[in-house]
């Protein structure tokens, strides 16, 4: 078979418009299990307007033949399972301030409640991420994900999160798109504090072997459960740039910049919505055999668009996040990552200003 292919490309290179052996050589890679490339000899001759009708519906069975071994073994199932146990200094992300002063009643301290303080706990935690694909077409796939964690502290600042999302993804070359629908619940102490409902889009670009750049825009409307007035509509426009560098040590570098706004539904509470720009960036580095120690540095700043109703001061954040941790892989899929994390919030509203450290590890299992 392969001496025919050579013979029938001979033939190509003197007669490239030659109908007959192009769908010789297309049906002969077929066999081989060269499957793009005889999709590409296929399409030619179906395109070319010269093979009798016969031959088309010859060339159009095997692409047929083609699209369903894509299905079949384009099937993808990815995600992983972890369990963590650490240290929380500031669960609740609380002022660690005791006492305050509100400037409608001057000279009068006020005590906070306990729960309003800044609290620390030790925490476990659970969680898992899932996502799919099934493609439909050459280039077009139907994805769908989902995400989750419940996290264990001290009464009643236990957390837990459900995410999920259903969408398409098209891949042209070196270009890949993806839209989805997405749909988030977050709870405190087993109550619904916010659901979340919205969707993105992403456009990711291979520049080469090493690096891709992508640009996402996403829109949600936030819905509070107890408080309708907290409600919000929220849109984030991002880009990104991820490259792995050629080095024994196969480092990995990404950063990432981004800006949007909250939009209050309710005009009467300013206070509420808020204009948001930040960035982050980080890499990785292998230092064992089995070891890649990791490190992340996040900024954002928000501008609050009306004053705190008990403050009477427009709220002004910034908030940095520095993470570091090592990925030990023990054996294939399982790993252990010890990390550490410091959390600032810089707020001139004092409710809203404190910081944490959160250190703990973690057990994952990728599949």
């Amino acid at each position: 078979m392969t001496q025919g292919v050579f013979a029938l490309e001979r033939v190509l290179a003197v007669e490239p418009t030659n109908d007959l052996a192009r769908a010789e050589i297309a049906r002969a890679y077929f066999i081989l299990g060269e499957r793009e490339t005889a999709r590409q000899e296929f399409t030619t001759v179906q395109q070319s307007g010269q093979a009798p009708d016969e031959a088309i519906d010859t060339i159009n069975k095997y692409l047929a033949l083609l699209d369903q071994a894509r299905v079949e073994e384009g099937r993808r199932i990815s995600g992983y399972i972890e369990m963590s146990l650490g240290y929380d200094t500031n669960i609740n992300s609380a002022t660690d301030q005791s006492q305050i002063i509100l400037p409608l009643l001057p000279g009068i301290q006020f005590q906070l409640d306990g729960n309003a303080q800044e609290q620390e706990s030790e925490y476990m935690r659970v969680a898992g991420t899932v996502n799919a694909s099934h493609p439909i077409s050459e280039h077009w796939d139907v994805v769908a994900g989902a995400r989750g964690y419940y996290r264990l502290t001290d009464k009643p600042f236990s957390t837990q999160d459900a995410y999920g999302y259903v969408g398409v993804a098209a891949e042209y070359g070196k270009h890949r798109m993806t839209a989805a629908g997405t749909a988030e619940n977050f709870e405190i102490d087993g109550n619904t504090l916010r659901n979340i409902y919205g969707g993105f889009a992403q456009w990711i670009y291979a520049i080469d072997d090493q690096s891709r750049f992508n640009l996402s825009v996403q829109g949600s409307n936030i819905q509070f459960a107890a408080i309708g007035a907290r409600n919000v509509d929220r849109y984030t426009f991002a880009a990104g740039y991820i490259r792995a560098l050629r080095h024994a040590r196969r480092p990995v570098i990404y950063g990432s910049v981004y800006g949007g706004m909250e939009d209050e539904n309710d005009k009467a509470f300013p206070q509420f919505g808020h204009d948001f720009y930040g960035g982050s960036i980080g890499g990785s580095l292998q230092i064992l055999g089995n070891a890649r120690a990791f490190a992340n540095f996040a900024l954002e700043h928000r501008d609050y668009n009306g004053p705190d109703a008990l403050f009477f001061t427009v709220r002004d954040d910034t908030q940095f996040i520095v993470t570091t941790g090592i990925e030990f892989e023990l054996v294939h899929g399982w790993k252990i990552i010890p990390e550490v994390s410091y959390i600032n919030n810089d707020s001139n509203i004092v409710l809203s200003d404190y910081d944490r450290v959160v250190a703990g590890v973690r057990a994952r299992f990728s599949f």
